[in-house]
Order: C-alpha cells, then sequence, then structure tokens
C-alpha cells in the first residue's frame, strides 16, 4: 500500500525558549489523503474558518477551543491517520561536537530515528516536510537516501520521495502541528499555563486512554512501540557493559548480558511477528 507521511516539529531551534523539542509525523493510506483534507476543510467551514486559514497549536484559544476540539475527535476516530512522535526532553544537553555535527545535521538524523520505525518493505511513502530554511531541500535529499540505505531500497521503490511543503498549504499537516504542539506543551516547565490547551491536553489524554485498548489489538503500532523502547533499553545496557569492563565488575556484567540476550530474543520475535 502507498502511504504519505507528514512530518514537523515543534521548538527544533538550537537555543530558543523551550529546552523540550518534539518532531512528529501523521501517516495515512493515499489513497484517503484527499477525503482527510476535505473534511478538515469541512470543520473548519462548520466553525467559520476560511479553508486557507492555518491552524496551529500556537493559535488556540477559548473561543476556538471547539474547533480543535473537534479536529481532534476527528484524528482519534479515523482509523487511516496515525501518529508517531519523538521527545527530546533537553536540547541543553547535547554535545553536537562530541559527536562531529551540527544542531542541523543532528535534527535530520532524529527525522530519520522517528520515520525509520513506520517504514514496512511492502509498502510505499511519499514524504513531505515542512520548510524549515532556505536549504532544506539538500538535506531533504540526504534524509531520503538515508531512509531508502536503510530499507536496501537502491530503486527507490519503497521511499518514493522526500520533499518539503508549506504546512499552510496543506490541511493534514496543520493536525501534524497539532498534536506535536500539545505533546511538546505538555512536557515543557511552563508555570501561566493556557486554560484552553489545557483542556485539549486532557480531552487527548481521554482519546488515548479510550482508544488504548484497540490501540493493544493492532499489532503494528503495539510492536513498534516495543520495539522503541527495547531498543533504548539495549542501547543503555551497552554503555553499562562497556562501563562496567573498565571498572572490572564481573558479576553485574554477566546479569546485563543475560538481560541484552533476552531483549535481543523478544524484539527478534517481535520484527517476525511484524512481518506475518
Amino acid at each position: 500500500m502507498k502511504y504519505n507521511i507528514y512530518c514537523d516539529e515543534s521548538c527544533h531551534l538550537e537555543h530558543d525558549q523551550s529546552t523540550v523539542m518534539v518532531l512528529g509525523s501523521i501517516w495515512c493510506p493515499y489513497t484517503k489523503i484527499q477525503e482527510v483534507n476535505k473534511e478538515i476543510a469541512n470543520i473548519k467551514s462548520t466553525h467559520n474558518i476560511p479553508k486557507n486559514l492555518e491552524l496551529k497549536w500556537t493559535k488556540i484559544s477559548p473561543s476556538k477551543i471547539e474547533l480543535y476540539s473537534e479536529l481532534l475527535n476527528y484524528f482519534f476516530s479515523n482509523d487511516h491517520l496515525h501518529f508517531r512522535c519523538i521527545v527530546i526532553p533537553d536540547k541543553k544537553i547535547l554535545n553536537h561536537e562530541k559527536f562531529n555535527q551540527t544542531h542541523d545535521s543532528w535534527y535530520y538524523k532524529m527525522y530519520f530515528e522517528m520515520l525509520h520505525f513506520i517504514f514496512k518493505r511492502e509498502d510505499s511513502y511519499d514524504i513531505y516536510l515542512d520548510i524549515k530554511d532556505t536549504i532544506s531541500s539538500q538535506k531533504v535529499r540526504r534524509l531520503q537516501e538515508v531512509c531508502s540505505n536503510s530499507l536496501y531500497d537502491f530503486s527507490g521503490s519503497i521511499i518514493n520521495k522526500v520533499q518539503v511543503i508549506r504546512s499552510e498549504e496543506v490541511a493534514i499537516m496543520q493536525l501534524v502541528d497539532l498534536l506535536i504542539g500539545s505533546v511538546c506543551y505538555e512536557n515543557r516547565a511552563i508555570e501561566k499555563r493556557s486554560s484552553a490547551k489545557k483542556d485539549l491536553i486532557e480531552f487527548i489524554k481521554k482519546q488515548r486512554k479510550r482508544l488504548s485498548v484497540p490501540m493493544m489489538k493492532n499489532g503494528y503500532k503495539r510492536q513498534q512501540s516495543l520495539s522503541f523502547h527495547i531498543r533504548k533499553q539495549l542501547m543503555i545496557l551497552t554503555s553499562m557493559r562497556m562501563f562496567l569492563t573498565r571498572l572490572g565488575s564481573s558479576g553485574v556484567q554477566q546479569q546485563i548480558q543475560k538481560t541484552t540476550k533476552h531483549l535481543l530474543t523478544l524484539r527478534q520475535d517481535l520484527v517476525q511477528q511484524s512481518a506475518r
């Protein structure tokens, strides 16, 4: 099946007022994109909002709470819409010099980290990123190359394209902004919080709780989530094992090796299940 993936970020600048950064995406079957964009336009029209007016998390106010609630409800009720994001909790602790990278190159590495868990070799993807700057097109070409190579997709039959677009021109991209904005807002230490935004976050939490059982039944979504957490644990265990090797703590090393073996087996089981 062919999918479109729409990506956006919140608080991505290296030095801004937020230590938290979020990258996220919504993906949807290509055949459903027109229907989704039309429905978002209809929701805008119901609330007397011009269809070409961009909706954003930063524009949320008490007078628009019903509009944004209806948009979120549409997302949660549509089985064709899927969402994934990653949260960078503290940009201040990043050490780009240590890894011989710039903040900009790291930014695209995080995009790959977010995207590659979505990919399945039997499907194909058109990926759209909100335009970041004048050199975005150069960077997305490299991102497409990395995504394709990770799938051994040298013919470009899986990753069809990675392209920058303007979010105000694509309705579904505005839905991405709304979701990642809520995730970022919830993870930031903000003293004076908007009552409207707090209400929307509580609405999202209730929707997510309501859908927790069916989401668990969806093997693909559940396996992707588990695989991500297992990978994080493996990275931590590997670092611990290297550190303890220097200290000569053989007993603890053996326990770490045992846990690592268990996690690798569990991850392999998930890969095999997702391939069925």
